[in-house]
């Protein structure tokens, strides 16, 4: 993890079952510590341009517990807001 190209800023381990990094790239979920860890920080690496796609802000989540298959959850910007309407 110290040698990550990725900045990592906290690692959670409150929940052994899901390890969750705060990194530059935002929240990446890995699940269980595992023999996985190498290739699921490389895939990470691998996903150092999100930048250039996404801002920081419409990535709600990483998620790198297949590392074969990782996924990407993105905030919905076009949803409707849960804000009251203001009436006249």
């Amino acid at each position: 993890i110290v040698s990550s190209p990725v900045a990592i800023t906290e690692i959670d381990w409150h929940d052994p079952n899901n390890l969750v990094l705060e990194t530059a790239l935002g929240t990446v979920y890995l699940g269980p510590y595992s023999p996985e860890l190498e290739q699921q920080l490389a895939t990470l690496d691998r996903m150092r341009n999100l930048p250039n796609q996404l801002t920081e802000t419409e990535v709600a989540r990483i998620d790198l517990s297949n590392p074969d298959a990782p996924s990407i959850a993105v905030v919905d910007t076009d949803a409707p807001s849960t804000e009251p309407t203001p009436q006249p």
